[in-house]
């Protein structure tokens, strides 16, 4: 909270949106290869900058998120109405479903495979942890661990990627297989995994709401807010560029597709 209002947008937003989807990049992106994966990774990107540039400009128009502190169902009910709310609130539970699964799966499974302890055990250590934080009420604790744990995860993201750029092949980053290019067939499964993929690791736009009270206190222009969340989604494209080019460069396609 202590941040210039910029900082606070970029750093909520950047921890936000560089989540455990980057580690699935390289598999998504292993069936076309690390270049077109890039062009991928930049179209993808700017698009999302767009987004989330457009939702700065909502939330920033909108009283009830600056002078009320209400949350992102009340700002699509101002705009859209009580139908849109509903349709909002049902994407986003199921949105979050799906992605805590994977959450609990990957988180219990990887620590089961590294400790004598039960993936059940692990599922259910996460789930208290979860519950602590929900139940204390308090959104600047949740705020302030998303920072430090977003911070220690780009940190591993970062020294990884070091270490696999001492192994990148140049016959690994040349790879190309695109639909329709040298006679390779239309695959819309690839396809399909490679959006899913690219669109999940993008998603951070709901830190938007989450600091916008805070940020337009300090700057009711909402200039700053935009530039934040601009700016983040523009490092997570380098980040997720880098990551790709050392791991698929590191390791041959065949080994990564479908893994």
């Amino acid at each position: 909270e202590h941040l210039p209002p910029f900082w606070t947008a970029y750093a909520l937003t950047f921890t936000e949106t560089v989540g455990a989807s980057i580690l699935a990049l390289p598999i998504a992106l292993a069936g076309v290869g690390p270049l077109p994966g890039v062009v991928i990774l930049l179209v993808m990107g700017v698009i999302n900058m767009l987004t989330i540039a457009a939702m700065a400009e909502a939330v920033t128009r909108n009283g009830s998120i600056r002078y009320q502190g209400s949350y992102l169902g009340r700002l699509v009910e101002d705009y859209l109405g009580r139908a849109g709310s509903i349709l909002l609130t049902t994407m986003v539970v199921t949105i979050c479903v799906m992605v805590l699964l994977a959450y609990y799966l990957g988180f219990s499974l990887t620590l089961a495979g590294g400790t004598p302890v039960g993936a059940e055990i692990w599922v259910g250590v996460l789930f208290l942890i979860g519950i602590y934080f929900v139940g204390r009420k308090n959104l600047h604790s949740t705020i302030s661990s998303a920072l430090v744990v977003g911070t220690i995860n780009l940190g591993l993201i970062l020294l990884l990627s070091a270490l696999a750029l001492g192994h990148v092949r140049v016959g690994n980053l040349l790879y190309v297989h695109v639909p329709f290019l040298n006679g390779n067939p239309f695959e819309p499964a690839l396809l399909g995994l490679i959006f899913g993929v690219a669109f999940t690791a993008y998603f951070g736009h709901f830190s938007v709401t989450s600091c916008a009270r805070s940020v337009l206190q300090r700057d009711p222009s909402g200039r700053s807010l935009a530039a934040g969340c601009i700016a983040a989604q523009a490092s997570a494209m380098i980040l997720y560029i880098l990551w790709v080019v050392a791991v698929n460069g590191a390791i041959a396609p065949a080994t990564l597709t479908g893994f």
